[in-house]
């Protein structure tokens, strides 16, 4: 027997060896990397979504016995929410002596809602235009309640962008879903929001 053509077959063994070591090191460095990735994603889906779900709207009302109420804005995320569209509908006076009706309303003139509680009054004397509720202020807990249980102040939808761009749309229930990417989102800041689906 020749030794050197057996260190020969030794050395091409060692060598297919470390090679399918290699190759085997490398697929799991590429399974951890995917890995990691997917990871890394599905956080930051679960990250986009927590945000919107942290803004809330209701109804409150003074609790002094007046008939002063309005809308309340929720934002307890970390960033501004923007573009905000509220649809619902209130209570009116028919005409005088007539049942009371329901009429929609469309709340759309907060561009920025930062970090917060907001209180937004609606106005009892028809204003000129379609602007029904007044400025945003703060919100006073010792002067306001939510209207918990009037089935006549109804919340139907609830739209807004957002810090990352996102568009998103809240039934009355808290049903969020997004409506649009980021690109989507920029083009259509131009614009005014589109009413809830």
């Amino acid at each position: 027997m020749d030794w050197g053509a057996a260190s020969e077959w030794a050395n091409a063994f060692i060598a297919t060896v470390a090679l399918f070591l290699a190759w085997k090191a490398g697929t799991r460095a590429k399974q951890l990397y995917e890995d990691g990735k997917n990871n890394e994603k599905m956080q930051e889906q679960l990250r986009r979504r927590s945000e919107p779900a942290k803004l809330s709207v209701w109804f409150a009302a003074q609790k002094q016995g007046t008939y002063a109420w309005g809308l309340v804005l929720n934002n307890v995320a970390e960033r501004p929410f923007y573009h905000l569209l509220i649809e619902g509908e209130y209570p009116v006076n028919a005409a005088a002596g007539k049942s009371v009706r329901q009429a929609a309303f469309y709340y759309q003139f907060v561009k920025v809602i930062p970090p917060g509680r907001f209180f937004v009054p609606y106005k009892h004397e028809e204003p000129e235009g379609q602007y029904l509720f007044d400025h945003p202020q703060d919100y006073n807990g010792n002067l306001l309640t939510p209207l918990l249980t009037s089935k006549k102040h109804i919340i139907r939808c609830i739209r807004f962008t957002d810090s990352d761009g996102f568009e998103w749309e809240s039934d009355g229930l808290g049903n969020l879903q997004e409506k649009s990417n980021p690109a989507d989102s920029i083009r259509a800041s131009q614009q005014p929001p589109a009413l809830c689906n």
